[in-house]
Protein backbone atom coordinates (compact mmCIF):
# COMPACT_ATOMS: atom_id res chain seq x y z
CA UNK A 1 0.00 0.00 0.00
CA UNK A 2 2.85 2.36 0.82
CA UNK A 3 4.37 1.88 -2.64
CA UNK A 4 1.01 2.45 -4.35
CA UNK A 5 0.41 5.67 -2.42
CA UNK A 6 3.89 7.00 -3.24
CA UNK A 7 3.45 6.26 -6.94
CA UNK A 8 -0.01 7.85 -6.89
CA UNK A 9 1.50 10.95 -5.29
CA UNK A 10 4.21 11.11 -7.97
CA UNK A 11 1.61 10.83 -10.71
CA UNK A 12 -0.47 13.57 -9.11
CA UNK A 13 2.54 15.85 -8.91
CA UNK A 14 3.40 15.11 -12.51
CA UNK A 15 -0.17 15.97 -13.59
CA UNK A 16 -0.06 19.27 -11.71
CA UNK A 17 3.13 20.19 -13.55
CA UNK A 18 1.57 19.83 -17.01
CA UNK A 19 0.71 23.52 -16.93
CA UNK A 20 3.01 25.57 -19.16
CA UNK A 21 5.96 27.24 -17.43
CA UNK A 22 7.50 30.02 -19.50
CA UNK A 23 5.73 28.65 -22.55
CA UNK A 24 6.99 25.05 -22.09
CA UNK A 25 5.39 22.01 -20.52
CA UNK A 26 7.36 20.26 -17.79
CA UNK A 27 6.77 16.81 -16.28
CA UNK A 28 8.97 16.16 -13.20
CA UNK A 29 8.72 12.36 -13.58
CA UNK A 30 10.19 12.57 -17.08
CA UNK A 31 12.90 14.98 -15.93
CA UNK A 32 13.75 12.57 -13.13
CA UNK A 33 13.90 9.60 -15.50
CA UNK A 34 16.22 11.44 -17.89
CA UNK A 35 18.41 12.57 -14.97
CA UNK A 36 18.76 8.93 -13.93
CA UNK A 37 19.67 7.90 -17.49
CA UNK A 38 22.33 10.64 -17.71
CA UNK A 39 23.72 9.64 -14.31
CA UNK A 40 24.01 6.02 -15.42
CA UNK A 41 26.06 7.22 -18.38
CA UNK A 42 28.59 8.77 -15.96
CA UNK A 43 28.45 6.32 -13.05
CA UNK A 44 27.99 3.13 -15.12
CA UNK A 45 26.14 1.09 -12.46
CA UNK A 46 23.91 2.06 -9.52
CA UNK A 47 21.55 0.34 -7.11
CA UNK A 48 18.03 1.43 -6.22
CA UNK A 49 19.41 2.82 -2.95
CA UNK A 50 22.08 4.81 -4.82
CA UNK A 51 19.44 6.41 -7.04
CA UNK A 52 17.18 7.09 -4.05
CA UNK A 53 19.95 8.87 -2.15
CA UNK A 54 21.31 10.84 -5.10
CA UNK A 55 17.97 12.24 -6.20
CA UNK A 56 16.34 12.32 -2.76
CA UNK A 57 13.36 10.25 -3.87
CA UNK A 58 11.65 7.24 -2.24
CA UNK A 59 13.16 3.84 -3.07
CA UNK A 60 9.79 2.78 -4.45
CA UNK A 61 9.89 5.61 -7.00
CA UNK A 62 13.49 4.83 -7.96
CA UNK A 63 12.61 1.15 -8.33
CA UNK A 64 9.54 1.92 -10.48
CA UNK A 65 11.57 4.11 -12.86
CA UNK A 66 14.39 1.58 -13.19
CA UNK A 67 12.00 -1.31 -13.76
CA UNK A 68 10.19 0.68 -16.46
CA UNK A 69 13.48 1.42 -18.21
CA UNK A 70 14.43 -2.26 -17.85
CA UNK A 71 11.14 -3.43 -19.39
CA UNK A 72 11.79 -1.17 -22.40
CA UNK A 73 15.33 -2.49 -22.77
CA UNK A 74 17.17 0.68 -21.79
CA UNK A 75 18.81 -0.69 -18.62
CA UNK A 76 20.05 -4.05 -17.41
CA UNK A 77 20.27 -5.50 -13.91
CA UNK A 78 23.21 -7.62 -12.73
CA UNK A 79 23.51 -10.29 -10.03
CA UNK A 80 24.34 -7.62 -7.40
CA UNK A 81 21.10 -5.70 -8.13
CA UNK A 82 22.99 -2.88 -9.87
CA UNK A 83 21.41 -1.20 -12.86
CA UNK A 84 23.38 -0.09 -15.91
CA UNK A 85 22.51 1.18 -19.37
CA UNK A 86 22.08 -1.33 -22.18
CA UNK A 87 23.21 -0.81 -25.78
CA UNK A 88 19.72 0.28 -26.81
CA UNK A 89 20.57 3.97 -26.40
CA UNK A 90 23.74 3.44 -28.43
CA UNK A 91 21.69 1.74 -31.13
CA UNK A 92 19.25 4.64 -31.24
CA UNK A 93 22.09 7.16 -31.39
CA UNK A 94 23.86 5.26 -34.16
CA UNK A 95 20.63 5.12 -36.16
CA UNK A 96 20.15 8.85 -35.67
CA UNK A 97 23.68 9.58 -36.89
CA UNK A 98 23.27 7.30 -39.91
CA UNK A 99 20.10 9.16 -40.87
CA UNK A 100 21.68 12.63 -40.71
CA UNK A 101 21.68 14.14 -44.19
CA UNK A 102 24.70 16.33 -43.44
CA UNK A 103 26.83 13.28 -42.69
CA UNK A 104 25.92 11.64 -45.99
CA UNK A 105 26.54 14.81 -47.96
CA UNK A 106 29.95 15.74 -46.55
CA UNK A 107 31.52 12.32 -45.85
CA UNK A 108 33.32 12.23 -49.21
CA UNK A 109 34.70 15.73 -48.57
CA UNK A 110 35.93 14.64 -45.13
CA UNK A 111 37.73 11.67 -46.70
CA UNK A 112 39.41 13.94 -49.25
CA UNK A 113 40.42 16.50 -46.61
CA UNK A 114 41.79 13.79 -44.32
CA UNK A 115 43.79 12.21 -47.13
CA UNK A 116 45.38 15.54 -48.12
CA UNK A 117 46.11 16.64 -44.54
CA UNK A 118 47.38 13.25 -43.40
CA UNK A 119 45.61 13.51 -40.04
CA UNK A 120 42.38 12.15 -38.58
CA UNK A 121 39.34 14.26 -39.46
CA UNK A 122 35.95 14.78 -37.81
CA UNK A 123 32.55 16.22 -38.51
CA UNK A 124 30.58 17.53 -35.53
CA UNK A 125 27.32 19.32 -34.90
CA UNK A 126 26.43 21.61 -32.01
CA UNK A 127 24.19 20.36 -29.25
CA UNK A 128 23.81 23.23 -26.78
CA UNK A 129 27.27 23.92 -25.38
CA UNK A 130 28.73 20.66 -26.72
CA UNK A 131 30.08 19.37 -30.01
CA UNK A 132 28.81 15.91 -30.98
CA UNK A 133 30.97 13.91 -33.39
CA UNK A 134 28.80 12.51 -36.19
CA UNK A 135 31.55 11.25 -38.50
CA UNK A 136 35.22 10.34 -38.32
CA UNK A 137 37.83 9.33 -40.88
CA UNK A 138 41.00 8.01 -39.29
CA UNK A 139 44.51 7.96 -40.75
CA UNK A 140 46.24 4.88 -39.40
CA UNK A 141 49.76 6.33 -39.69
CA UNK A 142 48.83 9.50 -37.80
CA UNK A 143 48.69 10.05 -34.03
CA UNK A 144 45.74 8.12 -32.65
CA UNK A 145 42.89 10.28 -31.39
CA UNK A 146 40.59 8.85 -28.69
CA UNK A 147 37.34 10.00 -30.26
CA UNK A 148 34.36 8.16 -31.65
CA UNK A 149 31.11 8.87 -33.43
CA UNK A 150 28.59 10.03 -30.83
CA UNK A 151 31.15 11.44 -28.39
CA UNK A 152 30.17 14.77 -26.79
CA UNK A 153 32.77 17.36 -25.87
CA UNK A 154 32.43 20.93 -24.51
CA UNK A 155 32.80 23.40 -27.38
CA UNK A 156 35.65 25.29 -25.69
CA UNK A 157 37.82 22.18 -25.22
CA UNK A 158 38.18 20.98 -28.83
CA UNK A 159 39.42 22.50 -32.07
CA UNK A 160 36.24 21.60 -33.92
CA UNK A 161 34.19 23.06 -31.04
CA UNK A 162 36.11 26.35 -31.27
CA UNK A 163 35.50 26.40 -35.00
CA UNK A 164 31.77 26.10 -34.32
CA UNK A 165 31.93 28.86 -31.70
CA UNK A 166 33.63 31.16 -34.20
CA UNK A 167 30.47 31.28 -36.34
CA UNK A 168 27.90 31.66 -33.54
CA UNK A 169 26.20 34.89 -32.64
CA UNK A 170 27.26 36.79 -29.54
CA UNK A 171 23.88 35.99 -27.99
CA UNK A 172 24.35 32.25 -28.48
CA UNK A 173 27.86 32.41 -27.02
CA UNK A 174 26.62 34.34 -23.97
CA UNK A 175 23.94 31.70 -23.42
CA UNK A 176 26.48 28.85 -23.65
CA UNK A 177 28.90 30.55 -21.24
CA UNK A 178 26.12 31.30 -18.73
CA UNK A 179 24.98 27.67 -18.82
CA UNK A 180 28.56 26.46 -18.35
CA UNK A 181 29.11 28.76 -15.38
CA UNK A 182 25.88 27.56 -13.81
CA UNK A 183 26.93 23.94 -14.23
CA UNK A 184 30.34 24.58 -12.65
CA UNK A 185 28.73 26.37 -9.69
CA UNK A 186 26.37 23.44 -9.18
CA UNK A 187 29.29 21.03 -9.36
CA UNK A 188 31.22 22.76 -6.57
CA UNK A 189 28.06 23.18 -4.52
CA UNK A 190 27.56 19.42 -4.71
CA UNK A 191 31.20 18.91 -3.71
CA UNK A 192 30.76 21.08 -0.64
CA UNK A 193 27.63 19.16 0.26
CA UNK A 194 29.51 15.86 -0.13
CA UNK A 195 32.31 17.09 2.15
CA UNK A 196 29.76 18.05 4.80
CA UNK A 197 28.08 14.66 4.56
CA UNK A 198 31.44 12.88 4.74
CA UNK A 199 32.33 14.79 7.93
CA UNK A 200 29.00 13.80 9.47
CA UNK A 201 29.59 10.16 8.53
CA UNK A 202 33.00 10.31 10.25
CA UNK A 203 31.32 11.64 13.39
CA UNK A 204 28.78 8.83 13.25
CA UNK A 205 31.52 6.21 12.84
CA UNK A 206 33.39 7.63 15.81
CA UNK A 207 30.20 7.55 17.88
CA UNK A 208 29.72 3.89 16.98
CA UNK A 209 33.07 2.87 18.44
CA UNK A 210 32.50 0.47 21.28
CA UNK A 211 33.60 1.25 24.82
CA UNK A 212 36.22 -1.48 24.49
CA UNK A 213 37.70 0.11 21.33
CA UNK A 214 37.83 3.52 22.98
CA UNK A 215 39.53 2.01 26.05
CA UNK A 216 42.07 0.22 23.84
CA UNK A 217 42.89 3.49 22.07
CA UNK A 218 43.42 5.28 25.40
CA UNK A 219 45.64 2.46 26.70
CA UNK A 220 47.77 2.55 23.53
CA UNK A 221 48.24 6.31 23.81
CA UNK A 222 49.15 6.00 27.50
CA UNK A 223 51.70 3.25 26.74
CA UNK A 224 53.34 5.44 24.08
CA UNK A 225 53.62 8.33 26.53
CA UNK A 226 55.05 6.02 29.20
CA UNK A 227 57.66 4.63 26.78
CA UNK A 228 58.82 8.15 25.89
CA UNK A 229 59.03 9.11 29.57
CA UNK A 230 60.98 5.95 30.39
CA UNK A 231 63.51 6.65 27.62
CA UNK A 232 63.98 10.23 28.84
CA UNK A 233 64.45 9.04 32.43
CA UNK A 234 67.05 6.48 31.32
CA UNK A 235 69.06 9.15 29.49
CA UNK A 236 68.97 11.44 32.55
CA UNK A 237 70.02 8.62 34.87
CA UNK A 238 73.03 7.68 32.74
CA UNK A 239 74.02 11.34 32.25
CA UNK A 240 73.94 11.87 36.02
CA UNK A 241 76.01 8.71 36.59
CA UNK A 242 78.82 10.03 34.35
CA UNK A 243 78.40 13.70 35.41
CA UNK A 244 77.34 14.81 31.93
CA UNK A 245 75.53 18.13 31.58
CA UNK A 246 71.97 18.26 30.25
CA UNK A 247 73.16 20.14 27.18
CA UNK A 248 75.81 17.53 26.32
CA UNK A 249 73.35 14.72 27.03
CA UNK A 250 70.86 16.17 24.51
CA UNK A 251 73.61 16.58 21.90
CA UNK A 252 75.61 13.38 22.28
CA UNK A 253 73.51 10.73 24.02
CA UNK A 254 71.54 9.50 21.04
CA UNK A 255 71.39 5.77 21.75
CA UNK A 256 68.09 3.90 21.83
CA UNK A 257 68.86 1.51 24.71
CA UNK A 258 70.81 1.42 27.96
CA UNK A 259 73.86 -0.30 26.47
CA UNK A 260 74.39 2.20 23.65
CA UNK A 261 73.69 5.18 25.92
CA UNK A 262 76.20 3.93 28.48
CA UNK A 263 78.89 3.43 25.82
CA UNK A 264 78.36 6.97 24.51
CA UNK A 265 78.42 8.39 28.04
CA UNK A 266 81.71 6.62 28.81
CA UNK A 267 83.37 7.99 25.67
CA UNK A 268 82.08 11.47 26.44
CA UNK A 269 83.36 11.27 30.03
CA UNK A 270 86.78 10.05 28.79
CA UNK A 271 86.92 12.98 26.36
CA UNK A 272 86.15 15.46 29.16
CA UNK A 273 88.83 13.87 31.35
CA UNK A 274 91.38 14.15 28.51
CA UNK A 275 90.49 17.84 28.09
CA UNK A 276 91.14 18.49 31.78
CA UNK A 277 94.43 16.63 31.55
CA UNK A 278 95.45 18.88 28.65
CA UNK A 279 94.51 21.99 30.58
CA UNK A 280 90.99 22.25 29.07
CA UNK A 281 92.43 22.78 25.58
CA UNK A 282 89.80 22.35 22.94
CA UNK A 283 90.79 19.55 20.54
CA UNK A 284 92.65 21.07 17.62
CA UNK A 285 93.35 24.39 19.39
CA UNK A 286 96.67 25.92 18.32
CA UNK A 287 97.00 23.60 15.31
CA UNK A 288 96.49 23.98 11.59
CA UNK A 289 93.02 23.91 9.98
CA UNK A 290 93.74 20.46 8.53
CA UNK A 291 94.80 19.13 11.93
CA UNK A 292 91.71 20.64 13.60
CA UNK A 293 89.48 18.94 11.03
CA UNK A 294 91.16 15.61 11.74
CA UNK A 295 90.74 16.13 15.49
CA UNK A 296 87.04 16.86 15.00
CA UNK A 297 86.55 13.74 12.89
CA UNK A 298 88.33 11.64 15.46
CA UNK A 299 86.15 13.12 18.24
CA UNK A 300 82.93 12.32 16.39
CA UNK A 301 84.19 8.83 15.53
CA UNK A 302 85.13 8.23 19.17
CA UNK A 303 81.70 9.32 20.42
CA UNK A 304 79.47 7.67 17.84
CA UNK A 305 81.60 5.20 15.93
CA UNK A 306 80.96 2.07 18.00
CA UNK A 307 77.82 1.56 20.06
CA UNK A 308 76.29 4.98 19.11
Amino acid sequence: MRRVSVLAEDMANATKSLKPSNGAYSVPAIHRTLDIVETLVERRALTVSDISRQFNIPKSSAYAILQTLKSRGYVEKDAEDRYSLSFRLFSLGATLVDNLDVRTEVHSLLEELTRKAGITGHIAIRDGGHAVYIDKVEVMDAVRVTTWVGKRMPLHSTSIGKAILAFLSEKDIDRIVADRVQREKAKYADYGDLKTKAAKLDEIEQAKLSAEEKLTARITAAEERAAKSEAAALKLRIAAKFSISDEDADLFLTGSDEESLTAQAKRLAEREAQKKKNGNRVPGEGTTASARANDERETVRALFGSGG
